[in-house]
């Protein structure tokens, strides 16, 4: 009888959690099924070393922005993004919720694409640049161990160690340059112990136990930038438009340089010929006695600025001259 009761216990608490876990899900998904709604730009970010304290940074910055931040399994965001994309069907226990909202978006196929690894959401509109900004300068601290992936080189640096000589096998072993002062060893110049990328091995982790390096660093890293369907690298996030237009004058001033090159006249290489014009119809003026209105104006504002300036005039300052005058007598 005892046995039976403990079974029966057994299943009934069995039965409880898996009904606690499925309303858990349910709710997740109903938190991705709302901000797939609502959002249609997603920065996705690695979550594999953020530490909790670093999530509730994450959430205390992009509040002001409107941002949500959703962080859950792969496998319970995957299927919650197909339940998302296929069409309620009567016979579904959550038809009445998802009939209300259903609409085809077969654009989440991309985003179900980058559901791989430890992956984070943060779902937002507008003033992504900003965000992301803010987010960059977070940054956890974890404990060196044997065979974690170092997330930066690890320099160790000049100077005296708390390390007693009997132990100096370990600088011996991996390289490092050291002498022995007042019984203890003293690093005699930088050394890179690990290169970022690479696996920690069990005499590096054992050097810097030895050497108090108690910690290393890893920053927030975005994977990718989903914007309703396109999927872009995160970097373009941080052109900025000063960039962005200096980029476009620079792309501008080449196909000038083309046009006035290939004698083809443009909106942006007209001004150049008609200067150019100018500038032989002058020359022709100071080579003969004919003269027009804009060459007797030109002279005379030239001989002006020569007697006020007491010193030659350059071709540049000559051709902003042209110019000024263009815009004033036009």
């Amino acid at each position: 009888g005892d046995v039976y009761k403990r079974q029966v216990s057994t299943q009934s608490t069995w039965g409880m959690k898996r009904e606690e876990t499925r309303k858990r899900n349910l709710a997740t998904w109903q938190r991705l099924w709302k901000c797939l709604d609502e959002y249609n730009k997603i920065l996705l970010f690695d979550c594999s070393n953020v530490s909790s304290a670093n999530i509730n940074n994450m959430r205390q910055i992009i509040r002001p922005f409107g941002a949500t931040l959703l962080i859950g399994k792969n496998t319970l965001l995957k299927a919650g993004i197909r339940r998302k994309m296929q069409k309620p069907e009567k016979s579904d226990e959550d038809y009445e919720t998802r009939s209300r909202t259903y609409r085809p978006m077969p654009e989440l196929e991309t985003l179900l694409e980058l559901c791989n690894g430890n992956v984070g959401f943060i779902f937002c509109k507008d003033r992504i640049e900003e965000m992301k900004g803010k987010l960059n300068g977070l940054k956890s601290f974890k404990e060196p161990s044997v065979g974690l992936i170092a997330p930066h080189d690890i320099v160790i640096q000049p100077g005296p160690t708390s390390v007693l000589k009997n132990k100096k096998h370990f600088f011996e072993m991996l390289g490092i340059a050291y002498k022995i002062k007042w019984n203890t060893i003293n690093i005699m110049e930088e050394k890179k112990l690990v290169s970022k990328g690479k696996k920690i091995t069990k005499d590096q982790y054992a050097f810097m136990e030895k050497t108090n390096i108690l910690h290393v660093v890893y920053e927030l890293k975005f994977t990718h930038f989903y914007d309703n369907g396109a999927v872009y690298n995160p970097s373009m996030l941080d052109i900025g438009k000063s960039r962005i237009i200096q980029r476009l004058c620079d792309c501008a001033n080449y196909l000038t340089a083309v046009a006035v090159s290939a004698h083809y006249p443009t909106p942006l290489s007209v001004k150049y010929f008609t200067l150019s014009s100018f500038w032989n119809l002058f020359s022709f003026t100071l080579a003969t006695d004919y003269n027009f209105e804009r060459a007797l104006i030109v002279k005379e504002a030239l001989v002006k600025a020569a007697r006020e300036k007491k010193e030659p005039i350059q071709e540049e300052e000559f051709i902003s001259d042209l110019e000024c005058l263009f815009a004033e007598y036009p």
